[in-house]
């Protein structure tokens, strides 16, 4: 199979970079973006400092994103990439990954941003795709 042909599992692999602007974005892209990221339209307003019904806007069409916030998702997809880079490159061979079951539990964040445990998760899966290891809640035996 060639390098360059995406089956849905190659797909799954892939990390949520942006291939294209979100100026240029349709709603649907928008949405899947935010979905690919884990994030609820809650979590990705909070992420960017925006309210939730402008995320509503920009995913039902009623909107464009402006340039700001649209450079705001572009370093919360970067963000998002580095935490997975930062996991793979910690990962010890026969470790797991640890994540969160929920948001009451302690869970990933950066300076300056909190996000939800369904975030965590998709890095943790995603990291673990990358190093075969097991993705566990805290405590739990791998």
């Amino acid at each position: 199979m060639s390098a360059d042909i995406v089956t849905p599992a190659t797909a799954l692999l892939e990390r949520p970079t942006m291939r294209r602007d979100p100026l240029e974005m349709t709603c649907a892209e928008l949405r899947g973006l935010r979905e690919s990221l884990g994030l609820t339209v809650r979590a990705l307003a909070e992420g960017i400092g925006q309210d939730e019904s402008t995320v509503y806007r920009w995913e039902s069409g009623a909107q464009r994103i402006s340039a700001g916030n649209a450079r705001s998702l572009a370093a919360l997809v970067d963000y998002t990439d580095r935490r997975v880079e930062d996991l793979v490159a910690a990962h010890r061979p026969g470790a797991p990954i640890v994540t969160y079951p929920s948001d009451r539990a302690d869970r990933g964040s950066g300076p300056g941003r909190v996000l939800s445990a369904q975030w965590h998760r998709v890095v943790a899966r995603r990291a673990a795709e990358r190093t075969g290891a097991r993705v566990v809640w805290p405590g739990q035996p791998s």
